[in-house]
């Protein structure tokens, strides 16, 4: 090969190279989360009252008092009715996890741990007091979790029980 087919070739390559990465960098860019994003989602939804919970790098629940969003990027969430349970609203269902918003004064204030029961095998979690709850649990999943939500007391006594 000579030469100018060696360097013709060199060339082609850079410009293969520079097209995909800046395919990449677009698709990141378009689908990636920031904070501008997330900001203009919650006034183009019109969302007051909310809090903003991080699940992973790529995965944000927003709370607001009649939904729970999964938030991945500006196209890309799901929106979620909740379902009040005793005071407690369940919503954001997804693969490994659920979104809770509490509002039953008893589990803010006494409780200590709540437990998740799926196909009869109970994992307890610690809780400390917090209004807006993420539960993550590799067993939760979608469309029929099928399950139990429990909170205790630091005596161990069931302050809430709830299926869903």
């Amino acid at each position: 090969m000579n030469k100018k087919n060696k360097t013709s070739v060199l060339l082609y390559c850079a410009l293969l190279l520079i097209f995909f990465l800046a395919i990449g960098i677009y698709y990141f860019n378009k689908n990636s989360f920031s904070e501008k994003n997330l900001n203009e989602f919650i006034e183009n939804e019109n969302l007051n009252h909310i809090s903003i919970q991080k699940l992973s790098n790529k995965e944000y629940y927003i709370f607001s008092p009649s939904h729970i969003y999964i938030y991945r990027g500006p196209k890309d969430y799901n929106e979620s009715m909740t379902t009040d349970r005793n005071g407690i609203l369940i919503g954001g269902l997804q693969k490994g996890s659920l979104g809770l918003i509490i509002n039953n004064l008893e589990v803010i204030k006494f409780g200590n741990t709540y437990s998740i029961v799926i196909d009869g095998k109970a994992r307890e979690y610690q809780y400390n007091g917090e209004k807006y709850l993420i539960i993550k649990d590799f067993r939760i999943w979608n469309p029929r979790p099928e399950m139990k939500i429990l909170f205790s007391n630091d005596k161990g006594e069931i302050i809430y029980n709830t299926d869903y």
